[in-house]
């Protein structure tokens, strides 16, 4: 193998919780995906990241409603994992908020029971970092991945929570010469 392509992105920002008189939590931030080319000494000869999507924000959705999360989309999302693919879905009521659906997308923001407060917002997709080709330098170097974890829903003291982002992904293709 002569070149590598790597595509990654981070995981989805969590649904944020309902408005609510003792306090709510924005959703929590997904975290940022990396792949680092390591040389056979440990060091690190290169680095590639995405970053997570921003929590929801805490009542800010509609009246009683949380919104759905972001989906995951990008021009080419035709080749799995890659596919383009909606967000935690909205709820209303009193509802928990959903979770991302698949890699990188937001969580849903949480319903609220009381229709004249606000559900909470929904969490944004994870970023992506499209084909980036790589020429391997050394055939001792190896690939140290981590996967950006999805962004918690956030709480309230007595009510529902938002949902939770997804967690990121990676895909790595070898190229022959």
């Amino acid at each position: 193998i002569d070149e590598i392509s790597i595509e990654l992105s981070g995981g989805g920002g969590g649904g944020g919780g309902p408005e609510a008189t003792d306090g709510s939590q924005a959703g929590g931030t997904g975290g940022t995906t990396y792949v680092y080319v390591k040389q056979s000494n440990g060091s690190t000869r290169a680095t590639f990241s995405a970053v997570g999507g921003a929590g929801g924000l805490a009542g800010g959705g509609t009246s009683g409603v949380g919104t759905a999360g972001q989906g995951f989309s990008h021009a080419t999302g035709t080749e799995p994992p890659y596919q383009n693919v909606a967000g935690g879905a909205a709820v209303s009521g009193g509802a928990n908020g959903l979770g991302g659906n698949a890699y990188s997308t937001g969580g849903g923001g949480a319903g609220n029971a009381n229709s004249d407060n606000d559900g909470g917002a929904g969490g944004s997709a994870g970023s992506y970092t499209a084909n980036t080709s790589y020429s391997i330098v050394s055939t001792t170097d190896y690939l140290q991945i981590v996967i950006g974890a999805g962004g918690a829903g956030g709480t309230t003291t007595r009510d529902n929570a938002g949902g939770a982002g997804h967690a990121g992904v990676v895909r790595i293709k070898g190229v022959l010469a």
